[in-house]
């Protein structure tokens, strides 16, 4: 198949998905704002949001749709909605239409302000199908969006068992050593970037708190990078400041992180904190229950559904600091031999229900059984789309 995603390369589920769409055999093309490289794949860079600003995806677009006539893709996947969502004109300007695959990752759907949700409304409107990563994103789209049930899929997109996995004591004694961190302390990570739809600064504050008890807890933030955006390096210079007269019991972590490089610091972490505003199903907390880290969760439908699951994660009754706190040192004190087992129970579901190679698989099946489905249409000279509002797919029934 000939693939383009509209997406950001800087990504590490992006360049994980392209990897694998690779592998297949498939040819691959990456469309975004955010200039990046990614080995193997065609990455068209499109005028950078990072310097233009939201006026970036509009003088994009006839850029945008000059390229995809070029490509011609058979399959336009969407990934995060926001103001790439107006490229989905230039998709539908393709003869012959391509399949239109719309995946929203949380924050571009969960609070969306009058003019982003009409943008996001109006891909989904005009998308053959919307692959989720949890079933309560299904719910919302369906309240908020009235999006078809019957248009829409939740699929996780699972974890890389090769690289995400529990170790021995030993080994992990190692393995702090290696990362500089306390050999015999509790060690806390928290492995969203720094940024406020993740509460970091609550983070820290119930840290600072619970440190004042606990003096063997040690705390890492991953920072993340700002991609060139003013007011969020402003927020993490907040943060690095909330952390000044601690700055012995914390280590933050510059930049971007490889996956080989995250996959270290899960495995030698006590404890994942991961307190978003709103999110999907994370693949981070996924990777954290693989390595065998006990995790606390900010009070959101998709926690409870993993809970739901049968996966052993501390829900916060509110992300407040003082909950936090609470939970932070309730953690410390649980025995060995319970945190054993909790992890055991984890690792478990993780093989059974999470190999990311699996998960791959099920979205590429739906990428074929959609182009089937259009070829299939077209031999027949049928016109129209699975969804009202969509008059110009190539699809005529529900996938």
């Amino acid at each position: 198949m000939n693939i383009c995603l509209i997406a950001s390369g800087m990504s590490i589920h992006i360049r994980r998905w392209a990897d694998f769409l690779q592998e297949r055999g498939h040819e691959l093309h990456i469309l975004g704002n955010f200039p990046a490289t990614v080995p193997g794949a065609r990455v068209w860079n499109l005028y950078s949001k990072s310097r233009y600003g939201q006026a970036a995806y509009v003088i994009s677009l006839r850029r945008a749709r000059r390229l995809l006539q070029d490509i011609r893709p058979d399959i336009v996947h969407f990934h995060y909605l926001g103001g790439n969502s107006l490229y989905v004109s230039a998709a539908r300007s393709i003869r012959p239409s391509p399949v239109i695959v719309a995946t929203p990752w949380g924050s571009d759907v969960y609070k969306a302000g009058p003019c982003r949700k009409a943008l996001c409304k109006r891909l989904l409107n005009r998308s053959d199908r919307i692959l989720t990563t949890s079933t309560s994103m299904v719910s919302f789209l369906h309240e908020a969006f009235d999006q078809d049930l019957h248009k829409m899929a939740a699929y996780s997109w699972g974890v890389d068992l090769k690289l995400f996995a529990p170790l021995t004591r030993e080994i992990r004694r190692q393995l702090r050593t290696e990362l500089e961190l306390p050999e015999d302390g509790f060690i806390i990570f928290s492995p969203r970037v720094m940024a406020p739809l993740y509460r970091t600064e609550l983070i820290v504050q119930a840290f600072r708190s619970a440190r004042q008890v606990r003096s063997d807890i040690f705390l890492v933030l991953l920072e993340g990078g700002t991609s060139g955006r003013k007011q969020l390096a402003r927020y993490q210079h907040q943060v690095r400041t909330q952390t000044l007269d601690i700055e012995t019991s914390v280590r933050i972590i510059e930049g971007r992180l490889a996956p080989e490089e995250i996959a270290k610091y899960y495995q030698s972490a006590d404890c994942i904190v991961s307190t978003p505003v709103s999110d999907q199903r994370s693949s981070s907390i996924l990777e954290a229950l693989a390595c065998g880290a006990d995790v606390i969760l900010s009070p959101i439908p998709v926690a409870f559904e993993i809970r739901q699951e049968g996966y052993e994660v501390t829900i916060l009754p509110e992300a407040t600091v003082d909950h936090l706190k609470h939970s932070l040192l309730q953690m410390v004190a649980v025995p060995a031999v319970i945190r054993q087992e909790r992890h055991e129970t984890n690792w478990k579901l993780i093989r059974e229900a999470e190999n990311w190679e699996n998960q791959a698989r099920k979205i590429e099946a739906e990428y074929e059984a959609l182009l089937g489905l259009r070829d299939n249409i077209r031999r027949a000279g049928g016109h129209g789309g699975p969804c009202s509002g969509n008059p110009d797919s190539p699809l005529r029934t529900k996938a």
